[in-house]
């Protein structure tokens, strides 16, 4: 038998090792901004979703020519001011933040499913529109936070004549702002 010295194809123990070694540093270095981004998305499309309930209660509003009234429900059907529950949207026919028999339920949004996330709405248990659209005249801000940590927050501001928009980060401090322009605090 003729054996010829065949050209053996492969890697090193030292060039595997080094290869081991460039792969977990870049990992290390790339996963946990990875994990923010994510993060960042979330809080992100979160708040758009936010954003589009509130704003299709306002169209509802505008649209039925009735109340229309967004709260998280409690025992009785009546709003309580537990923001991180599921939110419920109604036509509220005589305006008395409770789902009565025979109101109709428009929408509902989930209660939040990650104890990282808290929604809250200052000492309001609802916002209700009109049916020209007004809020009734109060201002009031949903703050967002994502891990109790303010750069991983939002606001969304409601308006008294109706209008609904997140707030932004005027000052550029990477905080977001409440309609007074004070940064939020996810700390509490």
């Amino acid at each position: 038998m003729n054996y010829s010295a065949a050209r053996q194809q492969g890697f090193t123990l030292p060039e595997l090792l080094i290869v081991l070694t460039i792969t977990s540093l870049l990992l290390t270095a790339g996963v946990p901004s990875m994990i923010r981004l994510t993060e960042e998305h979330r809080v992100r499309s979160d708040l758009r979703l936010l954003h589009r309930t509130f704003s299709l209660a306002h169209a509802n509003a505008v649209v039925t020519g009735q109340h229309v009234t967004l709260c998280p429900l409690g025992s009785g059907n009546q709003c309580r001011n537990d923001w991180s529950g599921a939110l419920v949207m109604f036509i509220d026919v005589n305006d008395n933040r409770v789902l009565d028999a025979g109101e109709v339920r428009l929408a509902e949004l989930a209660a939040l499913s990650d104890e990282r996330i808290s929604r809250s709405y200052g000492s309001r248990s609802a916002v209700t529109f009109s049916p020209l659209g007004s809020a009734f005249g109060h201002n009031a801000v949903l703050k967002y936070c994502f891990n109790g940590n303010s750069t991983l927050g939002g606001t969304l501001i409601v308006s008294g004549p109706g209008r609904i928009r997140l707030g932004q980060d005027e000052d550029n401090n990477g905080l977001p702002e409440d309609s007074s322009g004070n940064d939020i605090d996810c700390s509490s």
